[in-house]
């Protein structure tokens, strides 16, 4: 975690088995095509590091059926690890959900308030496995981020972007946009269903970006995504008939959950407040967007009402206390066995290569040339975003000259991510939330 690894936030705990994620959640994202097709070895010699690390008896890297060019090289690599195995998933989503996919490789279920190693099993995905290679092996911070841009640009391309990059520069790098004015674009950075709509095209890069999508303003996703709250309650209370759809085909519930989407925004509508465990239930939605993309003959958002629930609970500081006896219910269920998938579960899985269409995306989710581009930035302005939970310690100071590599930031917690800068150059600003370094 000192050189800047993610994943890091059950470091310490056991478990029986490590599973490595090779599936898509984001049919935008090329990257995990090209780091198994090219970064094989590292994932294998990464996965074994975290079996001895977690003191796992088994290792598990979790391939769609659909990824025939790497499986040939895979399969040869892992025949003389006598506890790796590989498994073969197929495509639907979202399969490379940590709770989903660990039901389906081990048959364990959890409750998603619980710990992962609760299951027996903890999930890592490619590029936290690869950095945690590089980091123990080569002693190589985490600077940089493999990620897809696509939409409206003269070249889709995976790029190998340093953190602190701007939008900008990933653009212009892909042969810019190919609308007119910067006026006539927004960026959706990450996947369909989770990912921001930008509109400052100065933002930079962090650990968690991996799509950059420029979208012509006037596009569906980026007029439903417009939409505020209010907007979205007052068309719930007009048009939602209580077909259930929503509830029905929830991988959540469908997984044993108690969740009931369906509920929540009868509840919205009519403005009440009881039974209190129904609203709760919205901090077990994962916000994979079945609910809104392909549920809803309406096109409501159950998956926005179950964020904005999410964010009030979390700004009054009730999860954990309203939370307590729904909870402790499902892992003593899980624990005694009773928190069974639905008996039709396997009959409503969203295909993956549908995913796109659904979120009139389609026409950017071709696979962009396997070619990796590389940014060379003047300036990184690098975001304290994804520490400032734990609290940030800053390790420069402005006006000094650093060497690429330097740790710029790290957390208070003792397994938090340490922050570092990709390039040289001089810090030109510092304050809580960033720091600018200029070549």
């Amino acid at each position: 975690s000192s050189l800047g690894v993610t994943g890091t936030d059950h470091i310490n705990e056991k478990c029986c088995t490590v599973i490595v994620s090779a599936l898509k959640d984001n049919p935008l994202s090329f990257a995990e095509e090209y780091l198994l097709q090219r970064e094989w070895h590292k994932i294998i010699d990464g996965l074994k590091l975290l079996m001895v690390n977690h003191q796992a008896e088994k290792g598990i890297i979790a391939i769609s059926k659909s990824d025939r060019p790497v499986i040939a090289d895979l399969k040869r690599c892992v025949e003389d690890c006598d506890n790796i195995d590989l498994f073969f998933i197929d495509d639907f989503y979202p399969a490379a959900d940590q709770a989903i996919l660990i039901y389906e490789i081990t048959g364990q279920t959890f409750s998603r308030a619980a710990p992962a190693a609760l299951s027996g099993s903890l999930v890592y995905d490619l590029q936290t496995v690869i950095n945690i290679y590089e980091a123990v092996k080569e002693k190589t911070p985490v600077t940089r981020r493999f990620l897809t841009c696509t939409g409206e640009v003269a070249l889709p391309s995976l790029v190998l972007g340093h953190l602190g990059v701007s939008f900008r520069e990933v653009i212009e790098l892909c042969g810019g946009a190919t609308t007119t004015t910067i006026d006539e674009y927004v960026i959706l950075s990450g996947a369909p269903a989770r990912g921001a709509i930008i509109t400052d095209i100065d933002t930079p890069v962090t650990k968690s970006t991996t799509t950059i999508t420029v979208l012509p303003a006037d596009h569906e996703l980026v007029k439903q995504r417009s939409q505020s709250i209010g907007a979205q309650i007052k068309k719930c209370k007009s048009v939602c008939n209580q077909c259930s759809f929503c509830t029905e085909l929830c991988p959540v519930y469908l997984l044993g959950g108690k969740l009931y989407p369906h509920l929540i925004m009868r509840q919205i509508a009519y403005g009440l407040a009881e039974p209190e465990e129904v609203i709760l239930g919205s901090l077990l939605c994962s916000e994979c967007g079945i609910c809104e993309v392909f549920a809803c003959p309406h096109k409501l958002s159950p998956r926005a009402v179950n964020k904005e629930i999410k964010e009030r609970l979390k700004q009054e500081a009730q999860p954990e206390s309203l939370l307590s006896s729904q909870i402790d219910g499902q892992l003593n269920d899980n624990i005694s066995g009773q928190l069974q998938p639905r008996s039709n579960r396997d009959y409503r899985k969203v295909p993956f290569e549908r995913l796109a269409d659904l979120f009139s995306l389609g026409r950017y989710a071709e696979s962009p040339k396997m070619e990796l581009l590389e940014t060379n930035p003047g300036q990184v302005e690098l975001l304290f975003q994804d520490m400032s939970a734990a609290g940030v310690l800053p390790r420069v100071e402005t006006g000094e000259e650093i060497a690429r590599g330097s740790l710029v930031a790290e957390t208070k917690m003792s397994t938090g991510a340490g922050l570092h800068t990709g390039i040289s150059g001089k810090v030109t600003f510092l304050d809580k939330e960033r720091v600018i370094i200029r070549r």
